[in-house]
C-alpha cells in the first residue's frame, strides 16, 4: 500500500499547529470491467457480462431500497445507508419542517463489514510515495521536457 504524508491543520482550531499525515496513494482506479474479470478467474461458470449484469441490478435494487428507508447489508462488503446534510429548525420557530427546504442533501454512507474493517490487522507492505501535488508536479515536468526534444 502506496502512501505519502501530507502537511493539516485542524480547521476548527485556529491557531492549531498543522501536523503530518499519512495519506493512502492508489495505483489508479480498476475499471468495472477489468473488475468483472478479475472475478470470472474465482466464478468459472460466469462471464464478465453476466456478473456486469448481475451487479448493475443490484445496483438498481440497493437504490430502491435505500429509497424505501431500507439500511442495506451486502454480506462481506458491508452496510449501506442514507445520512442527511440537513439544516435545523428552532423548536421555538413553529413553524412545520419542510424537508425540501431543511435538507439540503442525501448522502449515501457506507460501513464497511468486519472482514474489510480487519485489514490494518493483516499483513500490508507499505511503500512511502510522492503527494499527489508532487507526483503531477513532475507530470508537467516530463511533459515539458517532452516537448523541449
Amino acid at each position: 500500500m502506496k502512501y505519502s504524508l501530507v502537511k493539516r491543520k485542524d480547521p476548527r482550531k485556529k491557531d492549531g499547529e498543522a501536523k503530518i499525515y499519512a495519506c493512502p496513494q492508489s495505483h489508479n482506479t480498476i475499471k468495472f470491467m477489468d473488475l468483472a474479470e478479475s472475478m470470472r478467474h474465482r466464478m468459472i461458470s460466469y462471464d464478465p457480462g453476466t456478473i456486469m449484469g448481475v451487479v448493475d441490478v443490484l445496483t438498481q435494487i440497493l437504490k430502491e431500497k435505500l429509497q424505501a428507508g431500507f439500511n442495506v447489508e451486502l454480506g462481506g462488503l458491508g452496510t449501506f445507508r442514507f445520512a442527511f446534510d440537513c439544516e435545523g429548525l428552532p423548536e421555538s420557530a413553529n413553524i412545520p419542517f419542510d424537508p425540501h427546504k431543511q435538507i439540503k442533501s442525501i448522502r449515501t454512507c457506507w460501513e464497511p463489514s468486519e472482514t474489510l474493517r480487519e485489514l490494518k490487522e493483516e499483513k500490508m507492505d507499505w511503500h512511502k510515495a510522492d503527494s499527489r501535488v508532487e507526483q503531477r508536479r513532475q507530470k508537467r515536468m516530463l511533459k515539458r521536457r517532452g516537448g523541449e526534444e
